[in-house]
């Protein structure tokens, strides 16, 4: 069961959670306090009746925007939405940690915990197929994220081993360039143009078809975004760069305005903003232009435990009514 209200726009709550755009336009976040639609000048909430499931991406696929969850997969088609988990769907893991989409399919990986190898099941709005580790996919990939590259091929991202894994002509290759860039992780992926870009732990890496691996830009960056022919790359804790040809301008907390730490998603509308999810606040960019959505939130002032009452200045109860035993248990305790 779902609430749904009309909130103003800047009471979007979406920490701990992601924001992405739409294939409608629409600008969806969504966190623990529930779903949040911007479009057409409102903004709808969408809320579960009682604790709501932990919301890890959101993208679109074949007119539908898909919400990935540790409940399972959440579906809106524009007049409500449906869940699918174990109950009724071929899915095989409900608890979804990664989510991408690729060619209007959406692929969702389940969380298999210390597995070295994950499965991904893959939905085109009406049929579901199961990828599987030794078959279909590597035999060992923990993958985080996945998509096309510059020619065409599919990559997959290994958290455990650092590299990327490619299918062509239906067979695995895996590449970390002969070095250790990608050493553990890498976080996000984007091409155009022919030139395929990955953020990694390390930085942000460019290589053109053919060409060599070149890093510009240093950082955890875990976020790409594209502005027209500007690459917006957001790191975790190092603030966001704009990547324009070879030319990188670094957005610094000072130089911003405002604090750009601890990103956890970022998404860009057809209209050139930049909105930015951090662990404490919703940040929009606009013609170079940093501002906030919301007001910071005070992790201290929203977790402060309540005020302790004072201890009664008499005994809670004398000795001689209580058990005899427990009297003499407490004494020989002491």
């Amino acid at each position: 069961e779902v609430e749904t209200s009309e909130v103003p726009f800047n009471e979007v709550d979406a920490l701990r959670g992601t924001i992405a755009l739409a294939h409608d336009g629409a600008l969806w976040a969504g966190g623990y306090s529930g779903l949040f639609r911007v479009a057409d000048g409102k903004t709808i909430r969408y809320a579960p009746v009682g604790h709501g499931p932990a919301i890890d991406t959101i993208a679109s696929a074949h007119g539908v925007v898909y919400i990935s969850t540790n409940w399972g997969l959440l579906a809106f088609d524009g007049k409500g939405f449906r869940l699918h988990n174990h109950n009724n769907s071929p899915l095989h893991d409900q608890h979804i940690c990664h989510m991408a989409v690729v060619d209007d399919e959406v692929y969702c990986v389940g969380y298999e915990s210390e597995s070295e190898a994950k499965h991904i099941s893959v939905f085109d709005g009406k049929k579901w197929r199961l990828l599987r580790p030794g078959k279909d996919l590597p035999e060992k990939c923990d993958t985080h994220c996945m998509m096309r590259d510059a020619a065409g091929r599919l990559l997959l991202s290994d958290d455990e081993d650092g590299g990327i894994y490619a299918l062509e002509d239906g067979k695995w290759t895996y590449d970390n360039f002969g070095k250790d860039y990608f050493v553990p992780k890498v976080y996000a992926i984007a091409s155009r143009d022919g030139v395929d870009y990955f953020g990694t732990h390390t930085g942000l890496f460019r290589r053109a078809k053919g060409g060599e691996l070149e890093q510009i830009a240093e950082g955890a960056v875990s976020q790409l975004a594209w502005i027209g022919d500007t690459l917006w790359a957001a790191t975790n804790w190092d603030g966001v760069y704009a990547i324009r040809g070879t030319e990188v301008e670094h957005y610094t907390n000072d130089k911003a305005g405002v604090e750009l730490s601890n990103v956890e998603a970022m998404t860009a509308t057809g209209d050139g903003v930049l909105y930015i999810l951090t662990g404490r606040s919703l940040i929009q960019m606009k013609d170079g232009t940093f501002s906030l959505v919301e007001k910071p939130v005070s992790e201290q002032a929203a977790y402060e435990p309540p005020p302790k009452l004072p201890l009664p200045e008499g005994s809670f109860i004398s000795a001689d009514k209580l058990p005899s035993e427990w009297v003499k248990a407490a004494s020989e305790a002491n």
